[in-house]
């Protein structure tokens, strides 16, 4: 631990380890002051000229090894076909994860083509855009003077055994089903963050997911050695099932929201007695951690 914040009375009482951060007594209180209830801890440490070395590398480190939260509705497809186009290691990572999991896909091709683009298209592109960050200034030149439109392409080549042999064909993405895309995107982000050595959040997890690959998502992971984190929600009590084979006991936390409102967090070893359970997902179904419905 770095430092903790608590409100005592509507005030911010911050401590450092003092094993980590040397900081004088009038600086403590200049960032104590500073920290209002609704400002956090880095805004105020900003505003004191104070060095603080390890929780600056411990903030930069946040900022640039921190990757954006994968909600379940966000569409991964273009994030992993830009990134699959570009990186021959990647589509044998995603294509030897999707073989293995049954998916009777032996290939994928991302490339980049480009198709003609009519007055109007390139009148909305250029001009009438609302939204000028999804559209470069260099790449709006481009497309004035070549007028054309960069796209990806994705083909998923699948290898089937039926009665007249081996049969390979190919199929664009656009036929493949929303448990395969979203596999698509997830092992693309998955294996971003463990080359980046970057925390990946993603929320619900599960969805459109079934749940052996669930499973296998988070067996893949584990098994390669990076200063990566998966931090994940899920629903999905079965993972209960697999403590200490596949998933620590103290990397389990849950949430309960309370009649306030406020969502509380807490974690499964704040709670006595768990190891001598027979099952923790029976006892999570019969509301001994909360996190429930009802």
């Amino acid at each position: 631990m770095l430092f903790e914040r608590t409100l005592k009375d509507g005030q911010s009482d911050i401590q450092f380890n003092p094993k980590a951060e040397k900081i004088s007594a009038a600086a403590k209180e200049m960032i104590s002051v500073n920290c209002l209830k609704n400002t956090s801890f880095f805004v105020a440490r900003n505003q004191v000229n104070v060095s603080l070395p390890i929780i600056d590398a411990a903030k930069e480190r946040m900022r640039h090894q921190l990757m954006p939260v994968i909600s379940p509705t966000m569409g991964l497809t273009s994030y992993a076909q830009r990134r699959t186009s570009e990186n021959k290691e990647l589509v044998d990572y995603i294509v030897k994860f999707l073989h293995e999991a049954d998916f009777n896909v032996t290939d994928i091709s991302s490339n980049v083509i480009s198709k003609q683009l009519t007055d109007e298209a390139i009148k909305f592109l250029t001009e009438d855009n609302d939204d000028p960050d999804e559209v470069s200034s260099r790449e709006m030149e481009r497309i004035k003077k070549e007028r054309t439109i960069k796209q990806v392409q994705t083909i998923f080549e699948h290898t089937v055994e039926n009665n007249d042999g081996t049969e390979i064909y190919q199929m664009d993405k656009k036929y493949e089903s929303t448990g395969t895309m979203r596999t698509f995107g997830i092992e693309t982000a998955v294996y971003d963050a463990l080359n980046s050595e970057a925390v990946l959040p993603i929320d619900e997890l599960e969805t459109s997911l079934h749940p052996m690959l669930l499973e296998k998502i988070l067996f893949e992971y584990l098994k390669v050695h990076s200063r990566s984190q998966l931090i994940v929600t899920t629903h999905n009590d079965g993972l209960l099932d697999l403590l200490d084979d596949l998933i620590r006991k103290d990397s389990v936390w849950f949430t309960e929201k309370k009649k306030s409102g406020v969502t509380e967090l807490y974690k499964l070893t704040d709670f006595r007695g768990i190891n001598r359970l027979s099952s923790i997902r029976e006892a999570y179904r019969n509301k001994r951690f909360g996190a429930t419905m009802g």
